[in-house]
């Protein structure tokens, strides 16, 4: 059995969640932990080191690897989907996974669908 916690700590975290009521529409709403910016965001900054390239595709490579070793695929892996993090007085950076919709269990059909 995979470390659930060492594989989710690229995950953006579930803070809480409640169902609400919206005129005639029930959902769920999530409220998350949140970024600084995202991954589309910092792309400009990223093209001007190559350690922080690095350290974005090691880091987000590690997040993927946690849902695999969870036996989920991501499903929709894009710079939309991948938030930056700073905490502590900005000394700690980490970058995360958001998005699961399309998230899927290994061996089971993934649902088709397009970015627009």
């Amino acid at each position: 059995m995979p470390n659930v916690q060492h594989a989710i700590k690229g995950f953006v975290k579930y803070i809480d969640g409640a169902k609400v009521q919206l005129d005639s529409f029930r959902c769920h709403a999530m409220i998350l932990e949140r970024g600084t910016c995202g991954g589309l965001e910092r792309l400009p900054f990223l093209s001007t080191n190559r350690l922080l390239r690095y350290n974005f595709i090691n880091e987000v490579a590690k997040a993927i690897q946690g849902c695999h070793n969870l036996n989920h695929i991501h499903g929709d892996v894009k710079l939309d989907n991948i938030m930056f993090f700073v905490a502590d007085f900005g000394r700690a950076t980490q970058y995360k996974l958001i998005d699961f919709d399309n998230a899927t269990r290994v061996g089971e059909p993934m649902n088709k669908h397009c970015t627009p």
